[in-house]
């Protein structure tokens, strides 16, 4: 049977319209921290594989020995980090690079396979400087031989032994020190126990509203400002609730706060906030003004609605007692 010419090129083009849309779940990305370096100093480079979609990935990465190539030379290659979150998984390859050659030098193309689809990064650019040297003092000529005295470490090392004896003797003192605060301690807190704690959600509000006033995020500290309004929920949560959050990923919170009462719109809009938080501090993600605004707006609703107010019941009278 003939296929009419018309049909197949109409085949043909809805199958390679469509590919992007598979291939679009996955990106790739190489980040590097520096383009201009002192001869010696240290370069971070990461390779930046991001799934969209909860598709299993075989991936292949980039392996090298001691070098990449003739003047770019490898200080360590850690293991790849994976970060899992509702929507996203990322994979994460740092590389630790350097260069003992001065000049522009290229770190070649990194190739990655990817269900045996390969992908190859764009080579970046670095230019490495030496260290100034100051050519208007003079040459000197070289020093002859001189005697040199007794080193303190020399000394030290034939007088060990009263070194030692004050050290235990230092040792002692620290540690009856240490018993005796913390006996006064123990008495400064059986002695506190019967003030009023201040309940979780006002110390959350109160810290809340004292990251607004220190505008972080519109001094350039984004990291510190997202990550913070993170620890403050997460602390909230631990202590209202009863549940390690600090010591708990997203996901992990995400599951714990599904067995309380608190509503589905409350946990979107703290899901929202920890996701944020995690792209800003490990993807290098940056908000923008009003993200970074609402992000605290969103904090602030979430603690005021799901706060929990412990009901006080009014004394009743025994109306024996008045009879």
């Amino acid at each position: 049977m003939r296929i009419d010419k018309r049909v197949l090129v109409a085949l043909i083009t809805i199958l390679f319209t469509n590919l992007p849309l598979i291939k679009a779940q996955i990106d790739v990305s190489m980040f590097v921290d520096t383009n201009h370096i002192r001869i010696g100093e240290q370069i971070d480079v990461k390779l930046i594989v991001i799934n969209h979609a909860n598709d299993k990935l075989e991936i292949t990465w980039p392996f090298a020995m001691d070098t990449l190539s003739k003047s770019i030379e490898v200080i360590e290659l850690l293991p790849v980090d994976t970060q899992k979150y509702e929507e996203e998984t990322l994979f994460i390859q740092e590389w630790q690079l350097t260069s003992f050659d001065t000049g522009f030098h290229f770190i070649p193309p990194f190739e990655i396979i990817i269900n045996g689809d390969q992908k190859v990064t764009d080579p970046y650019l670095i230019q490495v400087e030496t260290v100034a040297i100051d050519t208007t003092l003079a040459i000197k000529d070289i020093k002859g031989v001189q005697d040199v005295p007794i080193s303190v470490f020399e000394w030290i090392k034939y007088h060990w032994k009263w070194f030692a004896g004050l050290a235990v003797l230092a040792i002692l003192i620290f540690g009856i020190y240490t018993i005796i605060k913390n006996k006064n301690k123990e008495l400064d807190i059986s002695e506190q126990l019967d003030l009023p704690l201040i309940p979780p959600f006002q110390r959350a509000i109160e810290r809340l509203e004292k990251l607004r006033e220190g505008k972080w995020w519109q001094q350039g500290d984004v990291k510190y400002y997202h990550a913070t309004i993170s620890e403050i929920l997460r602390e909230y949560l631990e202590h209202e609730y009863d549940f390690p959050a600090l010591e708990q990923t997203t996901r992990e919170v995400m599951r714990s706060i599904r067995l309380t009462p608190i509503e589905a719109g409350q946990q979107k809009h703290l899901n929202r906030i920890l996701l944020l938080s995690d792209l800003v501090k490990y993807a290098k993600e940056k908000p923008l003004a009003n993200e970074n605004e609402e992000m605290l707006a969103l904090a602030l609703e979430f603690v005021q609605k799901t706060k929990v107010i412990e009901k006080v019941e009014p004394e009743t009278k025994d109306l024996g007692d008045e009879a």
